[in-house]
């Protein structure tokens, strides 16, 4: 691979992370209103919400609470 092929490659790779983090940021934008106040829901509510969030910091933080309140 010559050096001008290294750099393009190099710069649509950057391209696309900078891409991931826009997704990522749209995504929290999204998802935080409906994690909002998760120590306020009761708990079939919070296993709901685990189910339909996708996999992430959300519904990590969901598990959690749900299972502080069960002991685990």
């Amino acid at each position: 691979m010559n050096q001008a092929e290294r750099k393009l490659r190099l710069d649509q790779a950057h391209k696309i992370e900078l891409l991931i983090q826009q997704l990522n940021l749209a995504q929290d934008d999204l998802l935080k209103p409906l994690a909002e106040n998760l120590v306020d829901k009761p708990d079939d509510e919070l296993e709901q919400l685990i189910n339909e969030l996708p996999s992430g910091f959300y519904r990590t933080e969901a598990r959690a609470v749900l299972n502080q309140r069960k002991g685990y």
